[in-house]
């Protein structure tokens, strides 16, 4: 048996590969959609008083870290992170690793956040230590923070991080 090609065969052969073709692509997107995940469902904090609330708890952290307070810093982090990183009372400083001598401060620039549950919100958080001198306040370097916070219970914990949603964007 011999294969005609003719004009009703062809268009046939080719809406048969367009149609392979449309399938794979879509396929594609729907993977890339999916190994997107959760970022979509992260919004940027707009909200000055849930912004600065947030960044308070920071700072607060921070200030613990600063006193080297390894009972109110086990306090502060987050279970998980203190569970999956074996941190103890003894260990506690050395992963977080204090700044050296002085005063810092941290401020927030940019904050996002998701909402676990209807109780748990979780921030992440970009921004900045900077060292008191005597004359003014000088810039330190970058830090990034995850605070989850239990809205019901008006709890917070704080997770150290290293940036990624900032680094790679939204």
């Amino acid at each position: 048996m011999k294969l005609e090609f003719n004009k009703t065969n062809i268009i046939l052969i080719v809406a048969f590969l367009l149609l392979v073709f449309v399938g794979l692509y879509l396929n594609d997107k729907t993977k890339e959609t999916n190994e997107k995940g959760s970022k979509e469902n992260i919004l940027l904090v707009d909200d000055h008083t849930e912004f600065f609330s947030i960044s308070n708890a920071g700072n607060k952290f921070i200030a613990t870290l600063q006193k080297k307070d390894v009972s109110n810093l086990m306090l502060l982090l987050n279970e998980s992170y203190v569970s999956n990183h074996n941190i103890t009372k003894n260990n506690v400083l050395t992963h977080l690793k204090p700044f050296e001598e002085g005063i810092y401060y941290f401020e927030a620039k940019k904050m996002y956040y998701e909402d676990l549950n209807s109780n748990l919100r979780r921030y992440y958080i970009f921004g900045k230590i900077d060292k008191e001198t005597i004359d003014d306040n000088v810039f330190y370097k970058d830090y990034y923070l995850i605070i989850d916070l239990d809205r019901e219970n008006s709890l917070f914990a704080v997770t150290p991080y290293n940036g990624d949603i900032f680094k790679e964007g939204i």
